[in-house]
């Protein structure tokens, strides 16, 4: 499924899932998610897709559902294929509001705030420094751990403006950076 020059401004979703699909020059400027359950997309690719504004949880992740893993091989392939080709995949520069959890679109093509968003490597994660930061109060942690337990190759750290401690996320981000945890902007 290919979806391609969708504008949304101000919207809302509930349990919203999109699977396998390529998105190319997508903005979604405000969402609002209802009944807590995350926008999700799954095995997507994505080409100049924006998502800016105040925004609901957004989940982007690589694997597809259980009911299609076995089709995850192909994804793989087809999706690092078309990564090689674009100019950027996803700008999250101006992105408000909840979480926006990002994992399997290289960083390289990922757009953001270096203030408030930054990027961890395997290799970071694996040297372990993020333990000697105190990452209570933020996702961080968790994200970390993603990022070994998965083995992907980097991924974006977000602080989450929604939080009533979205300044202490900011400032973590800046000790994890300052102590060589994330790459230096």
């Amino acid at each position: 499924m290919q979806i391609t020059n969708v504008n949304l401004i101000d919207c809302s979703e509930s349990d919203c899932y999109i699977e396998g699909a390529a998105l190319t020059d997508v903005t979604v400027d405000g969402l609002l998610v209802k009944d807590a359950k995350p926008l999700k997309l799954a095995g997507c690719v994505l080409n100049r897709v924006t998502l800016r504004g105040d925004l609901g949880q957004i989940m982007i992740r690589p694997r597809l559902h259980l009911a299609y893993r076995h089709l995850q091989p192909v994804y793989d392939v087809a999706n690092s294929a078309a990564y090689e080709q674009v100019d950027w995949a996803l700008d999250i520069s101006g992105a408000r509001g909840s979480a926006v959890s990002v994992h399997g679109i290289p960083s390289r093509l990922i757009r953001r705030d270096p203030e408030t968003q930054a990027v961890m490597t395997l290799g970071q994660a694996l040297e372990g420094r993020w333990r000697e930061v105190d990452l209570t109060g933020t996702p961080f942690g968790v994200h970390t751990k993603i990022i070994l337990e998965t083995g992907v190759e980097d991924m974006v750290l977000a602080a989450d403006y929604s939080s009533a401690n979205f300044a202490h996320q900011v400032e973590k981000l800046a000790e994890l950076r300052k102590a060589g945890c994330v790459l230096p902007d």
